[in-house]
């Protein structure tokens, strides 16, 4: 059983410290308190741990198209579902499909741009920081004050998994990505 999570230097939170108990454990608070860094954090933990010698032998468009998939049909099945504990095990396959996503997406700009590495990583580190900050603002949008909107507002998260899947796969068409056999692995052909 999971006793404590301690995330440091992750989003916007320095240092947080989580204690969690025998039984149901549930997280309230308002927008922007950190509820979301909270499963991100537990989500990459437990997905790095537990797929991370599997996702390291497959093409890094591959891992970032199935894990699309797989985040379009667990958000979208935690907004279908009214048992809690069928929510709960959504949103944790949820957070292991989501886990490989970020570390992938570095590894296939590796490959992509060659030359000025570190700032097309850069960039993408600022753009995710920056989805991560605007999107609970945006779900509150869509969702309103009405309390069952937020299933509206939610809808983000497997719509945007989507964009992800149409993206990656106009990626897997095109030949401006080389083809790394695994994560971390580079072309040796220049790309014209």
């Amino acid at each position: 059983m999971l006793l404590e999570l301690v995330v440091e230097n992750y989003a916007v939170v320095e240092r947080l410290r989580v204690h969690f108990h025998a039984g149901l454990n549930l997280m309230t608070g308002e927008t922007g308190s950190g509820k979301s860094i909270v499963v991100d954090a537990l989500g990459l933990l437990l997905g790095r741990v537990a797929i991370a010698p599997v996702l390291i032998k497959i093409r890094p468009l591959n891992v970032v198209l199935g894990a699309a998939v797989l985040m379009a049909i667990t958000t979208y099945s935690v907004l279908q579902v009214s048992d809690p504990k069928m929510a709960a095990i959504a949103v944790f396959c949820a957070g292991l499909a989501m886990a490989p996503v970020f570390p992938t997406t570095l590894a296939v700009l590796a490959n992509i741009f060659q030359q000025g590495t570190a700032t097309a990583i850069g960039f993408t580190i600022t753009c995710g920081f920056t989805g991560l900050t605007v999107s609970s603002p945006i779900i509150g949008w869509l969702s309103g004050t009405d309390p069952n909107g937020l299933g509206t507002g939610l809808m983000v998260l497997p719509i945007f998994s989507i964009v992800i899947v149409g993206i990656t796969l106009l990626l897997l068409r095109s030949k401006a990505v080389p083809d790394g056999s695994a994560i971390g692995s580079r072309a040796t052909a220049p790309i014209s």
